[in-house]
Parts: structure tokens; sequence; C-alpha cells
């Protein structure tokens, strides 16, 4: 004989109210107001080349030489700048000058691939 015999149409119940609870919820999932769960890929996750350095602030007329940490040692960087104005770059050796102010992001990107790094770079006026 069970110790609680009352207790077993309760848990029938309780049962039978979870399992409508769970079935109203999966199936009104995909109609109006809540949205189907949407099973994302993994993150593609693109490799960076380490640039330094990462800041600089230069005065007019100021050089600087970036570096770009590579693995690899026959890959072939290619250098820019987004403001040329403030910062010019040489495309292949990665030496800078400062020829008016503002700032500039200098990009380093591996020739033929997907791969950037970049500094940021601050021009103030010449003293």
């Amino acid at each position: 004989m069970e110790p609680f015999p009352f207790a077993a149409p309760f848990y029938r119940l309780a049962l039978r109210i979870a399992i409508v609870v769970c079935t109203t919820f999966i199936a009104g999932c995909g109609h109006e107001g809540l949205a189907p769960m949407e099973v994302l890929p993994p993150e593609r996750t693109f490799p960076v080349v380490p640039v330094t350095p990462s800041i600089a602030e230069l005065a007019v007329r100021d050089t600087i030489r970036f570096h770009a940490v590579l693995k690899s040692p026959t890959a072939s960087v290619v250098w820019t700048s987004s403001h040329p104005d403030v910062v010019e770059i040489d495309s292949i050796t990665a030496f800078a000058r400062a020829v008016g102010p503002g700032w500039a992001t200098i990009t380093a990107a591996l020739r033929g691939e997907n791969f950037r790094g970049g500094a940021s770079v601050t021009v103030i006026p010449s003293p």
C-alpha cells in the first residue's frame, strides 16, 4: 500500500499540465509573436596580421617604420594609409611620413589573402 494514496492523482495532473504547456510553447514558436529558433553556423575567424607599433603619435614631417608579424617568411605585405594627406606610407618598405595634422589608419594586408592588421596614427602640427 502506498503511504500517500491521494498524491498520485496530483502528480498525474501536474505531468499533464507540464506536457500541455510544453507542447503549446513548442507549437507556438513558429507562429505569430515568437520566431523559430535559428541555429547559427560557428563564427568564422580571420587571422589578423599584428602590426607594431599599433598606436603612434607623430608631428608633421616625422617618420616611422611599421612592422608586421608574419608566420610565413615568404608572405608579402602591402601597406596602405586611410588618409594619405595625413600619413604617407611606402607600400613595400612600411616607412611612413606625417604630412599633415589629423589621423589615419595604417593597414597591412597579406598579398593575395584576406588577412589584415592595422595601426592608428595621430599627427599633430610641428612645434
